[in-house]
């Protein structure tokens, strides 16, 4: 399989890594194509077999001498690859974040003692038996596995899905892919880092307050990291993302052809209706909290008073107006204390339907009555 970039921000170099025109200063997207039955370097230069193919001076002597007998038991390249992955796979090797510490000899060490560690233990193992008996071998670093969303249909792919692997060349086949860590971790590979490390004591051990520590135990937990997840890809993909191309994509989409004419008017009417918008919100009237019927009483009754000099101050509780009244116009004081008491029980007082419609009725003949009277 082999990538092309269709972006002219970025430019690949040979061995498929991507880099960028200008430096990068801020996310973005970009896309690219995928090739899977292309074959990459089927004739290699001097020069790029030396490259991978050299190996220190001295070190590792238990592991180079494993590679030259395993060799020498078989046929081709490709049967020595299989046996190589054979060895791992029947032995009692371990995947693991927090494998024992290697000595100087690393690699003897890690297949012949230890036998734990993660993909770059692996891989470097594996390409370390490839280069000593002559095989071209890379170790590649990427990413594998992910999780998919279905809110927004996104593959997640985050930091630890981080990867290594092998490429190994082979005769007219070019670099062809090899997975050691499948060998002996095989759920790495087909179900994700997440589901093989979710138990191992080193997994997102600098992630302490992450939700991820937690879904495990909560599905909701787990719906609310792809919820989330979904909001932060709308918003780097449709804000942070929004350039000049995708400006002009919408105005191509909106109009059959896009000129600065209709440019200049879309902006003017975008900007008067959000004017609008705000003096509508701004501006517009209140709305007014709907008054029950003893309130609407009580208050016409208040303002008669007002009208006649005795306005209720503000704050001022019922039972002290109705007191102040009595010592300014004591002819008042029995009925708006009657009314008030009325009003009182009717306002703060719990009763049944039938006694507050009652009560109701003689609030409204006493407020009528002293109205006519006075």
């Amino acid at each position: 399989m082999a990538p092309q970039i269709v972006d002219e921000r970025l430019w690949m170099r040979r061995e498929f890594q991507v880099g960028t025109v200008r430096p990068i200063s801020q996310r973005f997207t970009y896309e690219a194509d995928s090739y899977f039955e292309h074959k990459v370097d089927l004739t290699l230069s001097s020069r790029m077999v030396e490259n991978s193919t050299s190996l220190p001076a001295e070190g590792n002597v238990q592991s180079h001498a494993f590679a030259q007998q395993l060799r020498a038991q078989v046929d081709s390249d490709r049967e020595y690859v299989n046996a190589v992955l054979d060895h791992i796979r029947n032995e009692e090797f371990y995947y693991t974040l927090s494998p024992s510490l290697l000595g100087e000899n690393s690699i003897d060490d890690f297949l012949f003692n230890t036998h734990e560690g993660f993909c770059e233990h692996y891989a470097s193992a594996f390409t370390f038996l490839m280069r000593s008996v002559g095989i071209p071998s890379r170790v590649v670093l990427g990413y594998q596995g992910g999780e998919f969303n279905k809110y927004n249909e996104t593959l997640i792919v985050r930091q630890y899905d981080a990867h290594a692997w092998t490429e190994v060349w082979l005769e007219g086949e070019g670099w062809v892919h090899f997975d050691p860590t499948f060998a002996v971790a095989p759920g790495r590979i087909e179900f994700g880092s997440q589901s093989t490390l979710q138990e191992d004591e080193g997994f997102l051990d600098d992630e302490v307050f992450s939700l991820l520590n937690l879904r495990s135990s909560s599905f909701l937990v787990n719906d609310l990291i792809l919820r989330m997840e979904m909001i932060d890809y709308a918003w780097n993909r449709f804000v942070l993302n929004y350039d000049v191309g995708q400006q002009f994509a919408l105005f191509s989409h909106l109009f059959d052809s896009v000129s600065k004419t209709k440019i200049i008017y879309s902006l003017l009417g975008m900007f008067f209706l959000s004017i609008g918008l705000v003096a509508l919100i701004v501006l517009r009237k209140p709305a007014e909290k709907p008054q029950s019927p003893e309130n609407a009483l009580y208050l016409k009754f208040c303002k008669f008073l007002a009208d006649n000099g005795i306005s209720r101050q503000a704050g001022e509780a019922p039972s002290h107006y109705s007191e102040r009244i009595a010592v300014l116009q004591p002819q008042w004081s029995d009925d708006v204390s009657s009314i008030t008491a009325i009003y009182m029980d009717l306002a703060f007082k719990d009763s049944n339907m039938n006694k507050h419609e009652e009560q109701l009725k003689v609030l409204k003949n006493a407020v009528r009555k002293f109205r006519v009277i006075n």
